[in-house]
């Protein structure tokens, strides 16, 4: 039962029904007891809305007690995520500085012989991506075995296709990555002088992102919207 209340709120953040998310994972984790383990999905899940819709110092508390209850299960498949989720949210945070201890934990971890379906690589791209450190999101890529759509997701934003990345997210379904990653595409098409391509993969962020009062992914797209118009900030 608990495990499939879990599955609901993971298929609410991805299908785009973030109040019915968050509802049911304050509820869960008002009842961590039962919960265990699986608290530390329930709070990434959490954590994300909050990154989204800008409470950054939110996510971050829930990141870092999502990753002492991974540590505490002792499991890869909690751990992973957790890792990867805790060093998203410290860059989101601005405390770059510090995500390098949570990622670089994760990165030496990985062998290439793991369960390559999880999520886990979307928020390692991510927080890899936002440090400037897309050479190893793709030496972490190149090392996995059979990679999947998971892994393929990462290896185009360490690769810089961006577009091919978004795709690949709403093949998946998870509505939320490929908004993410097309606002990530415009601002780099933005920076190449490619405008009506960046104008495109805004409106697509932007139309999601507006659905899900994700505020502080919102004044990105109209940061770069305004770039686009009058060429400044």
């Amino acid at each position: 039962a608990w495990l499939m209340e879990v599955s609901r709120v993971a298929e609410d953040y991805w299908c785009g029904r973030w109040d019915d998310a968050v509802r049911r994972a304050d509820r869960l984790i008002g009842e961590r007891a039962a919960l265990a383990y699986l608290e530390s999905w329930v709070r990434m899940v959490r954590g994300q809305v909050q990154l989204a819709r800008g409470d950054a110092a939110g996510a971050l508390a829930d990141s870092v007690q999502g990753l002492e209850t991974a540590r505490a299960a002792k499991d890869t498949q909690v751990l992973y995520p957790a890792l990867a989720f805790h060093g998203r949210a410290l860059v989101a945070a601005g405390h770059a500085h510090e995500a390098g201890e949570p990622i670089g934990e994760l990165l030496s971890r990985l062998t290439g012989e793991e369960w390559s379906m999880a999520y886990f690589w979307i928020d390692l791209a991510f927080a890899l991506y936002g440090l400037g450190r897309v050479e190893d999101l793709r030496a972490a890529v190149d090392r996995v075995k059979n990679p999947t759509r998971w892994v393929e997701v990462a290896d185009a934003i360490a690769r810089g296709e961006l577009e091919r990345a978004a795709n690949r997210c709403a093949e998946i379904g998870t509505l939320p990555d490929e908004a993410y990653v097309r606002l990530l595409a415009a601002k780099a098409l933005a920076d190449a002088g490619r405008h009506e391509d960046a104008e495109d993969q805004l409106e697509r962020a932007l139309s999601f992102h507006r659905a899900v009062g994700a505020d502080a992914y919102v004044r990105e797209a109209e940061r770069v919207a305004a770039v686009l118009a009058f060429g400044q900030v």
